[in-house]
């Protein structure tokens, strides 16, 4: 493994366990190996490591995601693969892991939220978004505002799932619920996408 990818699991790990705050880079300098003028020189700081992490993080989420921009699939069966791969990224336990700690930071330190909501869930709109577009220009689903329909059906998806894995260190979704909670929800938004 390199350096910059031991110093970002290390302090993945280190993020999760104890939080942004109570981090500090001596102790992922200890976990890692590295060198505390190895970090400064990749990341520039602590919240540039973080960064580093969530973009980490966020882009294996977002390869799960992917297949909806090269699918040729008609939409309904499209969306229900969106549905499962968008949970169960949101419930793997370390995306959880990772929205707590970015939570637990937002009013201390907006930016890290922001460049997590750019990075995550912005992003994930801006793939459905772009392949609601272009159903709705072929005529295969009803989408006056892809983006719009984009975030209510990302929503829907994540349900009071979403909350429950945040908010109840306990609760671990079976596949089964998983694949309750994205059919469900694709079956709610189809009745307003289905064209007319």
């Amino acid at each position: 493994m390199r350096r910059r990818e031991q110093t970002i699991e290390a302090a993945t790990a280190a993020f999760m366990k104890r939080g942004f705050a109570k981090t500090s880079l001596q102790s992922i300098v200890r976990e890692s190996g590295g060198s505390l003028r190895d970090i400064y020189a990749r990341f520039g700081d602590k919240e540039g490591l973080f960064r580093a992490v969530i973009i980490e993080a966020v882009s294996v989420a977002m390869d799960a995601l992917d297949d909806i921009r090269h699918s040729a699939d008609s939409p309904r069966p499209t969306l229900e693969q969106f549905a499962r791969a968008l949970l169960i990224v949101l419930m793997a336990p370390r995306t959880v892991a990772l929205y707590r700690v970015v939570l637990g930071e937002a009013v201390h330190q907006p930016e890290i939220a922001r460049a997590f909501r750019d990075a995550a869930p912005e992003e994930a709109v801006r793939r459905l978004s772009e392949k609601l577009h272009i159903w709705a220009e072929a005529g295969l689903i009803s989408a006056p505002d892809p983006e719009w329909l984009a975030r209510q059906t990302i929503e829907v998806i994540k349900g009071s799932m979403h909350n429950r894995a945040l908010l109840d260190p306990e609760f671990r979704p079976s596949s089964a619920d998983i694949e309750k909670q994205a059919s469900s929800a694709i079956n709610l938004i189809w009745n307003g996408m289905a064209p007319k």
